[in-house]
């Protein structure tokens, strides 16, 4: 695989990633994590839907970590190529340098079948 659609292709796999593991885990550690807190009723009508709603920037650079990691590392392992990226988001950066380390390491392991 050329450098270029390493690039292109990375970037997908780390979109659809994001989208179907990434956000959910986040939301679910979050959830998680506030279940034990207690919200006096003054405080539960003043938050808003959207704010609640919101995910801490620590939980989910830990999700999407966790997520490409593991991502990177099975896909790379199975089809033996490696995968760059580009996150636009300064939140997306370690999980996608994450992402390409795993996915290095992937494709090196990566024995053909037969």
């Amino acid at each position: 695989m050329n450098p270029a659609s390493a690039i292109i292709a990375g970037t997908l796999v780390l979109w659809g990633l994001t989208i179907l593991g990434t956000v959910p885990l986040a939301r679910w550690l979050a959830r998680s994590r506030d279940s034990g807190s207690v919200m006096l009723p003054a405080e539960a009508e003043g938050e808003t839907a959207q704010a609640a709603a919101q995910i801490p920037a620590r939980i989910y650079i830990l999700a999407d970590v966790i997520v490409l990691g593991i991502g990177g590392l099975l896909i790379s392992l199975f089809t033996g190529y490696y995968f760059l990226g580009f996150s636009l988001k300064a939140q997306g950066w370690p999980g996608l340098i994450v992402f390409m380390v795993a996915s290095f390491i992937g494709s090196a392991a990566h024995r053909p079948m037969g």
